[in-house]
């Protein structure tokens, strides 16, 4: 089971922010950060978790990443992971 830290940012009183309850990280096994997790009020279910998403940003505003590696070993496997499945799929299809 990984290691999970995480950390509440901010939180919002029930009926403020349209429903957003709060905006959290979490950094996975010290390796992998996610940022802009909310936690969500969804009516009848209750709260759920609603991993980031990717929006073009505004001119105004730069643009921020919402995942990335923390260290360089899981950068390296990661990318050497992607190109292995990606060649595996390119194969498959008939390309080279």
């Amino acid at each position: 089971m990984p290691d999970v830290e995480v950390k509440i940012n901010s939180m919002y009183p029930s009926g403020t922010s349209g429903g957003i309850r709060a905006y959290a990280s979490a950094t996975v096994d010290g390796c992998l950060g996610i940022r802009g997790i909310k936690v969500v009020e969804g009516g009848r279910d209750g709260l759920f978790v609603s991993m980031p998403s990717r929006r073009k940003p505004h001119r105004s505003s730069p643009s921020r990443p919402c995942r990335w590696a923390v260290c360089k070993q899981q950068v390296n496997l990661t990318i050497k992971n992607l190109e292995v499945k990606y060649h595996e799929k390119n194969d498959k299809q008939g390309n080279s």
